[in-house]
């Protein structure tokens, strides 16, 4: 939390990738968490977006998101 507030201090806009979600029992109960503390924050992107490296999963839509900045 302590980085979210230094990049909205100086208006960097972010995005929150959460990593190895195959390995949390309750994803949706983490996104909500999640989205709640971002709430105060400024210049996080809207959106979380949830990868899994091991069941390839959300990888197309980190690579579209970083895509979509170039």
């Amino acid at each position: 939390e302590e980085i979210m507030e230094i990049l909205d201090d100086s208006a960097v806009v972010y995005q929150i990738i959460l990593t190895k979600i195959d390995k949390i029992t309750n994803l949706d109960e983490c996104k909500k968490q999640t989205a709640a503390k971002l709430v105060n924050h400024t210049a996080s992107h809207p959106s979380i977006i949830g990868v899994s490296s091991e069941k390839n999963v959300g990888i197309q839509e980190v690579r579209a998101e970083i895509a979509s900045f170039v």
